[in-house]
């Protein structure tokens, strides 16, 4: 159940990101909700056996790192 609730958190935050340009703000914040999320989907798929999903996964838990981010979501999504 809390996986699911994750996954819904996560897509919301995403779209809002894409939709509606975060301040430095939220940034932060939709880094780690989008992590955490991440984290818990990808252990779920690995329980599950699917582990090109749980890869998948990992891959966003390291672009979306909020502690030692890769790059910045306004750098990234900037076109």
């Amino acid at each position: 159940m809390l996986t699911k609730i994750m996954k819904w958190i996560s897509i919301t935050g995403l779209l809002l990101a894409v939709l509606w340009r975060p301040s430095d703000n939220y940034q932060l914040l939709l880094q780690f909700v989008v992590c955490a999320g991440a984290i818990l989907v990808a252990l779920d798929a690995w329980r599950a056996e699917k582990y090109l999903w749980a890869t998948g996964f990992v891959w966003i838990v390291v672009f979306f790192n909020p502690v030692v981010p890769l790059c910045s979501l306004a750098r990234c999504f900037s076109g």
